[in-house]
C-alpha cells in the first residue's frame, strides 16, 4: 500500500493501486516534481498500474442511484489478467480472441490498453474496427474513441504528450500523439477493412456481429497489415468466423464469463432470468452460439457455479472416460461431502490418439524418453497432477470391447499401468444417465481458469452447447464426448449425504449434584 517513508517521502506501491492509495499519490504529486516522474516511470512500465492511477470510466447507470456516472477506473482482478493478457499478444507478435458475456468492461479495458500505448511506445500504430462507423467514432462515449477522448481529457495535464491539442492532433476516427508520433486510427467493417496502411495491432470490436463475408475478408485482410489481431466479441451464433476461430484452439483464447464480475451473484443472475428471455440469457450472458439451433440437453447446467478451484487433497478424487471411436476425454473430479459440492476440476480431450497417451496425465508421471509427445501445457498438466492422489475411474462400458487384431481392449490397456476403470451397464441407457446427471449437476461447482494447468473450462463450454434433437436424443457434434464423460461420472458415482454429525449423549452422574 502507498504510504510514507521515515523522512516523508510517499512509496509507490508496485501493484495496481487501490482507490485510496490513488488519491494519496495524486494530492502529493501535484506538489512533488520528482514524485510525478516516478509515477510517470511507473505508468510507462505498467498498463494496469497506468489505468489504476490515472483513468476514468463513465457508466449513466450509477445516475439511477444518486451516484456520479464518472468512476475512478480500478480494476477488477480479471480486467488487470485481461489487460496483461493482451500486450502478451502484442509482445509475442500473435493473434488473439476474446469471448466475453454482456457489459464485462472488454472494450474499455482495451481502449485503456491501446491509450497507453499511444502515450508511451514511440511509433505505435494501431487501428480500431468495428461493425458501423458510428461505433467506431461518433464523438459520444458510446463509440470507441469517445471512450479514449474521455480517459485522456480526465489525464493530468503532466501525463499528457508535449503540444498535444486535441484541434490539430485530433480528427474524425483518428489521433495522433505530437510528442513520439503514435497514431490510432479506425474503421468501420464497409470497405476494405486493414488494406491501408501497416499496424502494430488491429483491434476488432464485436467481430461476430459483422456481416458473414465482411468477417472473412476483414480478417484475411488486416493479416496482411498486421502480426497482432485481437477480436473480441459476445456471441452471434455458431456459422461465423468468430466462432470458428475460437473452436479451432489455434489462436490464443481468453473467455470472460459474468461470474468473473465481483459485481454479478446469483441474485444478479436471478434478476435477469426474471428481465430477460431464455434466449437472450443464453446468448448474452451463457455466451451459448446455439440458442436458436435446438433445445438444451442439460438446462439445469446453466446454474452451475463458476469459479476458480484448486485441488483439495482432504476431498475423494475420480476421473470420468469416454473412449470415442476419434476422441477420448478424460474429466477429473472431486466430492466434497462436508460442503455437499461436487468440483469438476480439470478436463483434458484428444483426437486420434491412442489410450496410453492419456496415461501420464493420471499418473502424474512422465518418462524423459515420453517428453517429445507432449506439448509444454501438457507437461504442465502432468507436473500439477503429480501432487494428487489416485483417483476413482469411471467410463463407458463400450471400453471393455475388444481389438479384433491385439485382443485388448482400452480397459485391458489401462490395467496394466494400474489404472481400474468402473463402468455400470445402466450407462448404456441414455435415458437413465440424463435422470442421474440431471440429479448431481445441481451440486456442480465447476473451476474455469483458463490458461491454467488445471482448468475445466473445456467441460463448462460443451455442456452449456449440447442439443437435442426434435426426437429428444443429443445431437451428436464436438460437445458429445466431454457431455458423455460427464453422464458417465454420474452414473457411476454412489449416491451420497450431507454427513450429519449426531448430539452427544451426556449421562448424569451421582457426582454432578456436587
Amino acid at each position: 500500500m502507498a504510504g510514507t517513508s521515515p523522512r516523508g517521502r510517499v512509496v509507490i506501491p508496485d501493484h495496481p493501486p487501490s482507490l485510496k492509495e490513488r488519491a494519496l499519490l495524486t494530492v502529493q504529486a501535484q506538489r512533488d516534481p520528482m514524485l510525478r516522474e516516478e509515477i510517470r516511470r511507473r505508468c510507462r512500465e505498467d498498463p494496469a498500474w497506468f489505468c489504476n492511477f490515472a483513468l476514468w470510466t463513465f457508466d449513466p447507470r450509477e445516475l439511477e442511484s444518486d451516484k456520479s456516472p464518472h468512476i475512478p477506473f480500478i480494476l477488477w482482478d480479471y480486467q488487470v489478467d485481461l489487460i496483461r493478457w493482451y500486450e502478451e499478444r502484442y509482445r509475442n507478435q500473435e493473434d488473439g480472441i476474446v469471448l466475453k458475456s454482456r457489459d464485462m468492461g472488454a472494450s474499455w479495458v482495451a481502449m485503456a490498453w491501446l491509450l497507453w500505448h499511444w502515450l508511451f511506445d514511440s511509433g505505435f500504430q494501431a487501428l480500431i474496427g468495428s461493425r458501423t462507423e458510428d461505433l467506431v467514432d461518433n464523438r459520444l462515449i458510446d463509440s470507441h474513441f469517445g471512450r479514449i477522448d474521455y480517459m485522456l481529457e480526465r489525464l493530468p495535464s503532466w501525463l499528457k504528450p508535449q503540444g498535444f491539442s486535441p484541434r490539430r492532433h485530433r480528427f474524425h476516427m483518428k489521433l495522433l500523439n505530437p510528442e513520439n508520433g503514435s497514431a490510432i486510427k479506425g474503421e468501420s467493417s464497409q470497405g476494405n477493412f486493414g488494406r491501408q496502411g501497416r499496424f502494430s495491432v488491429i483491434f476488432i470490436d464485436e467481430l461476430a456481429h459483422w456481416e458473414k463475408n465482411t468477417q472473412e475478408r476483414a480478417w484475411r485482410s488486416a493479416s496482411e497489415a498486421t502480426r497482432c489481431r485481437i477480436a473480441v466479441s459476445t456471441v452471434n451464433g455458431a456459422d461465423n468466423l468468430f466462432w470458428r476461430l475460437w473452436e479451432s484452439q489455434q489462436v490464443p483464447r481468453i473467455q470472460l464469463h459474468w461470474r468473473l464480475h465481483p459485481k454479478k451473484d446469483d441474485e444478479w443472475y436471478q434478476r435477469q432470468l426474471e428481465r430477460k428471455t431464455r434466449e437472450e440469457v443464453l446468448q448474452e450472458l451463457e455466451m451459448d452460439p446455439y440458442v436458436d439451433q435446438g433445445d438444451l440437453v442439460y438446462p439445469g447446467w446453466q446454474g452451475v457455479r463458476r469459479e476458480k478451484r484448486d485441488y483439495d487433497p482432504n476431498a475423494l478424487l475420480y476421473c470420468s472416460w469416454d473412449f470415442g471411436l476419434d476422441t477420448t476425454c478424460i474429466i477429473w473430479w472431486q466430492v466434497d461431502q462436508e460442503r455437499d459440492e461436487i468440483v469438476c476440476l480439470d478436463a483434458l480431450q484428444r483426437r486420434d490418439t491412442p489410450v496410453d497417451w492419456f496415461i501420464p496425465f493420471v499418473t502424474g508421471e512422465l518418462e524423459p524418453a515420453q517428453e517429445h509427445l507432449y506439448t509444454e501445457d501438457e507437461k504442465a498438466k502432468i507436473l500439477a497432477h503429480r501432487k494428487w492422489s489416485r483417483p476413482i475411474h469411471f467410463g463407458d462400458p463400450a471400453g471393455g470391447n475388444r481389438h479384433a487384431g491385439t485382443g485388448l481392449s482400452v480397459l485391458d490397456i489401462l490395467k496394466q499401468h494400474g489404472i481400474y476403470v468402473f463402468t455400470n451397464q445402466k450407462a448404456r441407457d441414455y435415458l437413465t444417465r440424463k435422470q442421474m446427471t440431471e440429479i448431481g449437476i445441481r451440486r456442480v461447482v465447476v473451476n474455469v481458469n483458463p490458461g491454467g494447468a488445471v482448468d475445466a473450462s473445456i467441460v463448462d463450454e460443451a455442456m452449456s452447447r449440447a442439443r437435442k434433437d426434435e426426437r429428444g436424443r443429443p445431437i451428436h457434434d464436438g460437445t458429445s464426448h466431454l457431455r458423455s464423460a460427464v453422464e458417465y461420472f454420474f452414473v457411476n458415482l454412489p449416491p451420497f449425504r450431507r454427513l450429519e454429525r449426531p448430539e452427544p449423549v451426556i449421562r448424569r452422574m451421582a457426582y454432578d449434584a456436587w
